[in-house]
């Protein structure tokens, strides 16, 4: 396994654990319910973890993507940190406009850094980090948090 990996791997342990555990502890939750907030709760330990590598870590995961480490990881280290603590809290809070402005946030980052890690790829950047499991997340969380949310909408009466 990709020594950077295991935030990935710890998401796919804690997602469905979380999910169960919402369903078992309040049946009467909708499931899509559940199964957003263990979405969320898995993008705030992705985001920290792209926080803590980005800010604390910065030439190691550089050469782990395949970039020289600079500055502007800094940046990307801080919207990490601001989609950690907004979505951990927002796990817990349950507001279509919200989880909605949450996942379009998601969407715009993290699409355009598949965009980026796959125009990367195609001119020959292979790294594990640039074109590895974290161009499937980039690319898969967003759209599975965007139609999941667009579920609750739908089944909620009042809110479309």
């Amino acid at each position: 396994m990709e020594k950077n990996s295991y935030g990935i791997l710890i998401c796919i342990i804690i997602i469905p654990l979380v999910f169960l555990l919402n369903i078992l502890m309040a049946p009467s939750v909708l499931w899509v319910v559940s199964l957003i907030q263990a979405l969320l709760i898995g993008g705030a330990i992705m985001s920290f973890f792209g926080f803590y590598r980005h800010w604390f870590k910065s030439k190691e995961i550089a050469a782990y993507i395949g970039w020289t480490s600079n500055g502007f990881q800094k940046e990307v280290a801080s919207v990490s940190l601001g989609l950690c603590i907004a979505t951990g809290i927002g796990a817990f809070i349950v507001n279509f406009g919200f989880w909605l402005a949450t996942a379009i946030i998601y969407a715009c980052f993290l699409w355009g850094c598949a965009i980026n890690h796959t125009k990367e790829k195609t001119e020959g950047n292979k790294k594990a980090g640039n074109a590895g499991l974290i161009l499937y997340w980039d690319i898969f969380y967003p759209a599975v948090l965007l139609g999941l949310i667009l579920v609750y909408g739908y089944l909620t009466p009042g809110v479309f």
